[in-house]
C-alpha cells in the first residue's frame, strides 16, 4: 500500500464516523424527557398553610393521598411515590403495576417513619402498550385511591 491509498482509506473512514454521529446525535435528539408531578392539595382555608413538618408534628396521620412522580424517556420510566405506610399495599401495587403493562426493573423502598414510605421505581414500558406519562400518573393515583 502506498501513502496515498491510505491517506484516502483513512479520509473514507473519518468521514463514515462522522455521518454515524450525524446520525446518533439526530436519534438523541429525538428522544424526549416527560415528567408529571401529582400532589393532591386539599382545599384552601381561611387558616394559614402548615408545611409538611408542622403536619407532622400536630397530626398523628400526616397525608392520606400519595405524592406521586414520574419521568418516562422511550419506555423507560422512573416512578417516585411519597405515600402513607399500610400493610400489604407493596405488593398490591406492584401487582396492578404489572396490570398496566410496566416491568419493575428495580425498587427502593425506604420507610422514613412509622406511618411513611417512599417507594423509588424503574419500570420499562412493554411492547405495545402506549402509556403517556400522564396516563401513568392517573393511573397510579386511582390505584392509590383504591388502597387507600
Amino acid at each position: 500500500m502506498d501513502k496515498a491509498s491510505v491517506l484516502d482509506d483513512t479520509i473514507k473512514y473519518v468521514k463514515k464516523l462522522q455521518e454515524r454521529l450525524d446520525v446518533l446525535e439526530q436519534q438523541t435528539a429525538k428522544k424526549t424527557l416527560q415528567s408529571v408531578v401529582y400532589v393532591n392539595k386539599s382545599p384552601s382555608s381561611s387558616k394559614p398553610a402548615k408545611t409538611r413538618s408542622e403536619e407532622t408534628l400536630s397530626d398523628p396521620k400526616p397525608f392520606l393521598t400519595p405524592e406521586i412522580e414520574a419521568r418516562l424517556v422511550d419506555k423507560s420510566v422512573l416512578i417516585r411515590i411519597h405515600c402513607e405506610k399500610k400493610k400489604g399495599l407493596l405488593g398490591k401495587f406492584l401487582a396492578e403495576l404489572e396490570k398496566l403493562h410496566l416491568l419493575v426493573l428495580n425498587a427502593s423502598i425506604l420507610s422514613f417513619s412509622e406511618t411513611t414510605l417512599d417507594l423509588t421505581l424503574s419500570a420499562q414500558v412493554e411492547e405495545g402498550c402506549a402509556l403517556t406519562v400522564t396516563n401513568i400518573v392517573k393511573n397510579l393515583e386511582a390505584i392509590f385511591k383504591k388502597m387507600i
